[in-house]
């Protein structure tokens, strides 16, 4: 199949001019032919007219001679029936019995359009009949010597408007062909807007889109690059603390410097082991882009999520528990899904002191499904709240061992699930995450400015 917008337009266009061309041409040729027949027609009437005004008859028509061939363009002119003027030699062998009028007769193997009139004589003289006669060979051709006339301009104009559409729809296209050119001579930095000034109206929308859709690219690569460059900055410190970790390591001469040495080291490998897990979950993130999403039940999810994690809380004996369990089904991805859990609960985990307390809730309002943690940490300072969604941004005050990545990872599935993230302080400590999606939809949702 040709898929060629030029060729495709001017295949159909073409063909319909050529096919409306060649119908115009045979009614304008059948018209004109039965045009130049009423013609001649006329002509036989007008002759008739003479013969009843008496301006001829038939002794000025035929003289008595021996009988001959007309010419193929002549008018015959002969009375019927038994006259004072007696039968002519040269007469056609007409029916006397046909009535006034047009007839169209073989006579002596030869077509003739044939006029019949009765020519209202005075009263001293009775009615003839007289009959005017053609040779329809030769009305044929002039009918068609004035049809071809009327045909053969017609035809040959078509291939004139064939060349001008071809032409029109050429120029018509180009301004795409320029704009093709254009942007096969930028290099891959260069993501600037498509013009619009020479593009048709019905491809400004085509073009509106590929503009929103660069915008998106232009956006999304300055962030996969902000990102390369802090991931490898926060790769970077951990590496050369741990590097000097292994040299001071390497000249102790103990063993207890040896364990004490130790300490930082492994807490070092942890630092980064982290940092590695969750760059990995950005990873996996970005090759979920197509995944199909499904129905998942979120509460088979959290509470996977909460057996994980219950040693962690145990170790800083945190009271981890579920104050509401529902049974919901959201669209998604289990793994992204359990990502998004995962880091939502290990971050009040990890800001929760000692002896302090999580609290999750999983519950469903208004065609909503949600996912509510609350902690007794120390909270978001206010103006850190806008912020801590950002990769590698960390709260100042935080003493934590952290990457700034759990959080940015989990925003980024909540906008690929059409989910909303809300973070406040509570009024009685510590800091309050929910994560609403719509229950069984796929689809985005215009979530409430607060819940």
């Amino acid at each position: 199949m040709n898929h060629s917008l030029q060729q495709n337009l001017n295949r159909r266009i073409l063909t319909a001019t050529a096919l409306f061309a060649l119908l115009a041409s045979a009614i304008s040729g059948w018209l004109a032919f039965n045009e130049a027949r009423e013609l001649q027609d006329n002509l036989l009437r007008q002759a008739a007219a003479l013969v009843d005004s008496h301006t001829i008859n038939s002794a000025q028509t035929f003289p008595r001679s021996e009988p001959r061939a007309y010419p193929e363009d002549m008018l015959v002119l002969q009375s019927l029936g038994a006259t004072n003027l007696g039968t002519s030699a040269n007469s056609l062998p007409i029916p006397v019995e046909l009535n006034d009028g047009l007839y169209t007769l073989n006579l002596n193997d030869i077509g003739w359009r044939v006029l019949i009139v009765t020519q209202q004589n005075n009263d001293k003289l009775p009615a003839q009949r007289f009959a005017i006669s053609q040779q329809t060979e030769a009305r044929d051709e002039v009918a068609w010597t004035s049809s071809l006339h009327t045909l053969l301009p017609v035809l040959l104009l078509v291939p004139i408007l064939m060349g001008i559409v071809t032409y029109a729809i050429k120029q018509s296209i180009q301004p795409i062909s320029d704009l093709a050119q254009e942007l096969d001579e930028r290099d891959e930095s260069n993501l600037e807007l498509l013009p619009k000034h020479s593009i048709p109206t019905e491809l400004a929308p085509f073009i509106e889109s590929i503009n929103r859709l660069l915008k998106r690219l232009k956006r999304a690569i300055e962030l996969q690059r902000r990102f390369v460059a802090d991931a490898a900055h926060e790769l970077r410190t951990p590496v050369t603390g741990l590097s000097l970790l292994a040299d001071n390591l390497a000249r102790a001469t103990t063993m207890t410097e040896i364990q004490e040495r130790l300490i930082p080291l492994q807490a070092g490998l942890q630092r980064t082991q982290q940092l590695v897990v969750q760059l990995l979950d950005f990873a996996r993130l970005q090759s979920e882009a197509s995944a199909k999403n499904q129905p998942i039940n979120l509460q088979d999810i959290v509470q996977e999520v909460i057996a994980e994690l219950y040693p962690f809380a145990e170790h800083k004996s945190i009271d981890l528990g579920m104050l509401r369990n529902e049974s919901l089904q959201v669209m998604g991805t289990k793994t992204s899904l359990r990502t998004l859990t995962h880091n939502a609960i290990d971050n009040a985990l990890r800001y929760t002191p000692n002896h302090g307390k999580v609290d999750v809730s999983l519950y469903a309002l208004d065609g909503f499904a949600i996912l509510e943690i609350e902690d007794t940490g120390c909270g978001i300072p206010v103006e850190d709240i806008t912020h801590v969604f950002e990769a590698f941004y960390r709260v100042g005050v935080n003493t934590e061992l952290g990457t700034g990545l759990g959080l940015a990872i989990t925003q980024e599935i909540a906008n690929r699930l059409g989910g909303k993230i809300y973070l406040e302080n509570r009024p009685e400590g510590g800091l309050r995450f929910r994560y609403i999606q719509g229950l069984y939809l796929n689809t985005k949702i215009n979530y409430p400015a607060c819940v």
